[in-house]
């Protein structure tokens, strides 16, 4: 199609320029500042992205010694949704244990994940109000260690807290921990 420019004496009316119409100098400045600021923020997410800030990071807490019962707890403190993260607990007693460890966790913080295994497997498994509660016989050793393969759910968002409490005869010891999942 080729491009016309009517005249004052055109005979045909209808037709119209393909040249745009320019707009003001303030709204071109406006224009070009949005778009340089939109490209600024996106070289900042690449970059992020780049040295791996936007990926999982964990975090340990740990809690004890209580009659010499101490754990310790390594998990997700920041992840985005369908990454692997760690979930590994680490209980231990001098002199053994003589009693079963009871592992309590969130029901809610427990939802956040796509479970793929659970290592040891519990010896007994149920829920208790808000929380799932594991049981695991006496282990051999002075250090028992539970250790999850997990994925955050994809449709997981924003701040997910929880509580892991373990129990070993009269000892109970807890820690609070919290994740934060990016978009």
């Amino acid at each position: 199609m080729r491009a016309s420019t009517r005249t004052p004496g055109d005979s045909h009316p209808d037709v119209t320029s393909t040249v745009s119409e320019t707009a003001d100098l303030a709204t071109e400045r406006s224009g070009r500042t949005i778009r340089r600021i939109a490209l600024g923020l996106f070289a900042v997410l690449v970059m992020l992205g780049l040295t791996g800030s936007l990926g999982v990071r964990s975090a340990t807490v740990g809690a004890g010694p209580t009659n010499g019962l101490r754990i310790e707890l390594t998990y997700a403190r920041v992840a985005r949704p369908a990454l692997a993260v760690p979930f590994r607990l680490v209980v231990s007693q001098p002199g053994g244990f003589d009693d079963a460890v009871e592992v309590r966790i969130d029901r809610e913080w427990m939802e956040s994940f796509d479970e793929n295994g659970v290592s040891p497997e519990p010896d007994a498994a149920t829920t208790e109000g808000s929380d799932l509660v594991w049981t695991f016989d006496p282990p051999p050793g002075v250090v028992f260690t539970l250790s999850l393969d997990t994925r955050i759910e994809p449709g997981v968002q924003w701040k997910r807290e929880g509580t892991t409490t373990v129990t070993s005869g009269d000892r109970r010891l807890s820690v609070a921990h919290t994740m934060w999942v990016l978009p």
